[in-house]
């Protein structure tokens, strides 16, 4: 071996053993002056004109999908819908640091309080988008590499919303069994929809893949193409069946549950 061989050779070893860098941790303690200061940066709703609020909630950190799919989530509204402003991304991530806004029952219940605090709540919209890993007992796995986190549960959601004063709410649930999330949610005011019924699972959180079915039926393929985000939902829910039938799945069916006064409030949400 040259003397060039050999120099190349051990830098090449040092490299592959000498510790690389990384991003510090995310810190629980930090959290709340974080939001604090990502909500002060959102704007104030406009008396007189019905305006949209977007909150998503990615549970399950031991996973990329689900924060994936927040993030594909809001840009395919944002480009429906003016959310400029008004947008609040909770996401637990194997790549979450320390500046990274959590997915935790305290930072849902601040978001929602800190978002109301700049809606006009008799007339302004709160789309709440949660995906992660659920469970038969309305319950979304809440997880992140190092702390120490309690599952979300349909009934905090319910008690955030409700201290809140929002009235408006249209909730998205990517999870399986995310259809026992309508019961303890609906209200005459409330759009509720589900990537499965109750009892079923949904499919597609594996992280070889940028979105779940059912938010890759929404998100990318119905949302670009629908008049309204009602019409978007229910050919995102075809889409699933279809794609469920094709692969030999048991069907997840996907559920949608609109309020007696929410349908009239739709039809002041167009998409652009």
């Amino acid at each position: 071996m040259t003397s060039n061989s050999f120099i190349v050779s051990t830098l090449l070893l040092l490299l592959a053993v000498a510790p690389t860098a990384t991003s510090p941790a995310p810190n629980i303690e930090s959290q709340s002056a974080l939001l604090g200061t990502a909500l002060q940066a959102t704007v104030s709703g406009t008396r007189g004109s019905t305006e949209v609020y977007f909150l998503s909630f990615a549970g399950d950190g031991k996973q990329r999908v689900f924060a994936s799919e927040v993030r594909v989530a809001r840009a395919a509204l944002s480009s429906r819908l003016d959310l400029k402003g008004r947008a609040i991304e909770l996401a637990n991530s194997p790549d979450a640091d320390e500046r990274t806004l959590l997915a935790t029952r305290d930072g849902l219940r601040q978001a929602i309080a800190g978002l109301a605090a700049k809606m006009n709540l008799d007339e302004d919209v709160l789309l709440l988008f949660l995906t992660s890993h659920g469970g038969k007992n309305a319950a979304l796995a809440v997880e992140q590499a190092g702390l120490s986190l309690k599952d979300l549960k349909a009934s905090d959601i319910r008690a955030a919303l409700d201290e809140s004063g929002i009235r408006w709410r249209i909730i998205i649930v990517s999870a399986c069994y995310s259809g026992s999330f309508i019961d303890p949610l609906k209200d005459r005011y409330s759009l509720i929809a589900t990537a499965s019924r109750a009892d079923r699972n949904s499919f597609g959180c594996t992280d070889d893949r940028e979105l779940t079915y059912f938010g890759e039926a929404l998100f990318r393929d119905a949302l670009p193409k629908a008049g309204t985000l009602r019409e978007a939902l229910w050919i995102a829910r075809d889409l699933v069946s279809a794609k469920e039938e094709t692969e030999g799945l048991e069907p997840s069916e996907p559920q949608i549950y609109v309020g007696g006064d929410m349908y009239s409030k739709l039809e002041q949400l167009p998409l652009r």
